[in-house]
């Protein structure tokens, strides 16, 4: 089963030093059928004017995950972090018991692009912590990004991250989940293969994908269930996101 939702049907705001793009219920755009899917709950795609900032704030148990595009980040929050992050690099703020945190575009002059997305964890009240780095373009394959922590999904006390995500640079997460991103040259083909019970959310970030004849811009998704395959072909140069899910 497929389910397909066009950009310009996701929810919209505009603060003025934000635009913002909401594929799932956010702030207030709800909409009860787009309450999120599996433990994705949260996929939004900001622009921040320059020199626009989110003032600190908090979050719990929730697994908050960031992709900037364009721009840069500046991130502070009460774990004693303050970070730039930079447009290709990723961020990953595993909430916990209790996080409280800051985002800004610190240039007066560039505005910053990127998407924040949030998963619910399969474990709560765990320590808050934090993970940044740039991963490598690798063009026309999957990059992995994100892994489960299978020490927390097994219950295993002490809350350590396992080698599922140091061995391949991914950031480990609280929950059964994988997340992977790709960069397309025009006309290249990818495919997925996606494990029996698996569920897969695929966006589309830059460009125009056709998945399985289905034709996809920037902004749209793919909701995908009972299916063992993807089948991707970029029809210009082209970037998406991939939640692998429980």
């Amino acid at each position: 089963m497929i389910t397909i939702q066009k950009a310009q049907a996701r929810g919209q705001a505009d603060y003025g030093w934000l635009k913002a793009n909401y594929s799932f219920s956010f702030a207030e755009y709800y909409n009860p059928k787009r309450m999120g899917f599996r433990s994705l709950r949260v996929l939004n795609e900001d622009f921040i004017a320059p020199s626009g900032c989110f003032p600190r704030h908090g979050h719990r148990d929730m697994e908050i995950l960031t992709y900037v595009l364009e721009g840069t980040l500046e991130h502070t929050d009460s774990m004693g972090n303050r970070a730039e992050i930079r447009a290709g690099e990723l961020q990953l703020m595993s909430a916990g018991q209790g996080v409280s945190h800051s985002e800004a575009n610190p240039s007066p002059t560039e505005p910053l692009h990127l998407f924040q997305i949030w998963i619910e964890p399969s474990a709560t009240g765990l320590a808050p912590r934090y993970f940044q780095r740039e991963f490598p373009t690798l063009w026309d394959e999957w990059q992995l990004v994100v892994t489960p922590d299978t020490s927390v999904l097994k219950g295993v006390p002490g809350d350590t991250p396992t080698a599922s995500g140091s061995d391949t640079g991914a950031f480990p997460i609280r929950q059964d989940v994988t997340v992977s991103t790709t960069t397309l040259h025009e006309n290249a083909a990818l495919s997925y293969t996606i494990p029996i019970g698996r569920h897969v959310y695929l966006h589309v970030t830059k460009g125009c994908i056709e998945v399985d004849s289905i034709s996809l811009q920037a902004g749209d998704s793919l909701a995908i269930s009972e299916q063992s395959r993807l089948d991707l072909t970029a029809i210009t140069e082209s970037e998406a996101l991939l939640f692998d899910l429980a």
